[in-house]
């Protein structure tokens, strides 16, 4: 089985050294790292370039954009130029667990049902120092136990379209799986959430709850939590993107999901018992649930329903 990284830089020199350490010295080598540079103004490219001469034993090759794509662009890119069978998503600026690649192997290999994994992270600041105030990314983005048990219930596509859990700086993918994703993308949904939600829409997406790497939280990051104080909301404010999930393959399994939720939609009586049933699960902040829930899934369902 071959294994890719495809890592996007973007003015990265303060932290690419280290995080190219982190994933060379896996106790599970990959087979290759793809970098594709997004015009970076500093020394990102050279000190790449310097890492790739002396580790002849990875395959590193570094491409340079001639124009600036953006964060989802510049992924599916190194997505593409990948050729490994389970590709790993990685940012610039974080630092791998050592067992990162054989842990993610070994879940896949137990779960060859799934094709795309997300898993928790430790936050540490700048200067790689554990983040006081929150013992995980999940923490802050709300995956806690309570919706994880939701999610192995059969609620991973509700959960996850409703508020994104993954991010991608944690996430592989099967190479089976990849499609063009950033058709779906732009300034207030990026690639993580689109590539999510496929996968949950199709009943092939899993999560390892290990910490398998050290996410960065800093002021020059492009994308990802933004945070300049130790403050960890409950949860933060998610826009209605239906649209950018249309045209998305369904499951049969899914399809009939959809089935019962247009029964369920026709009748005012099952709405208010859905509210209830949310309610239940979630206590209030079921009602926010629900909303994102129906606008989500109410574009698919005129979709579905047109084909």
């Amino acid at each position: 089985m071959k294994l890719s990284v495809a890592l996007c830089t973007y003015n990265g020199e303060r932290f690419i050294e280290e995080q190219l350490s982190s994933i060379i010295n896996q106790s599970k080598k990959v087979d290759e790292i793809i970098v594709c540079d997004d015009c970076s103004s500093d020394r990102t490219v050279e000190i790449v370039k310097s890492i790739s001469e002396s580790n002849k034993d990875v395959d590193i090759r570094i491409y340079e954009n001639e124009q600036n794509l953006g964060v989802c662009a510049n992924f599916e890119k190194a997505v593409f130029l990948c050729n490994g069978d389970i590709i790993f998503l990685s940012d610039q600026d974080d630092i791998w667990n050592p067992l990162k690649v054989e842990t993610t192997i070994k879940w896949f290999a137990s779960n060859q049902d799934k094709s795309v994994v997300f898993t928790d992270a430790d936050l540490i600041d700048a200067d790689g120092k554990l983040l006081d105030g929150a013992s995980s990314l999940w923490n802050y983005t709300g995956f806690s136990s309570k919706i994880q048990k939701q999610f192995d219930d059969g609620y991973s596509f509700e959960i996850i379209a409703s508020k994104n859990r993954c991010t991608g700086a944690t996430m592989a993918m099967m190479r089976s799986f990849v499609f063009k994703f950033s058709d779906y993308c732009d300034d207030k949904v990026l690639h993580d959430e689109v590539i999510a939600v496929a996968a949950a829409f199709q009943n092939q997406l899993g999560y390892i709850t290990e910490t398998l790497i050290q996410y960065r939280i800093h002021k020059g990051q492009s994308a990802g939590i933004s945070m300049l104080t130790n403050s960890f909301p409950d949860k933060y404010s998610v826009n209605s993107k239906s649209e950018h999930y249309v045209g998305m393959n369904m499951s049969s399994k899914m399809k009939k999901r959809l089935d019962l939720f247009i029964l369920r939609a026709d009748i005012p009586k099952k709405a208010i018992v859905k509210i209830f049933r949310y309610l239940f699960v979630y206590g209030f902040s079921g009602f926010d649930f629900w909303y994102h829930d129906f606008l989500k899934l109410a574009v698919q369902i005129v979709n579905y329903k047109s084909k």
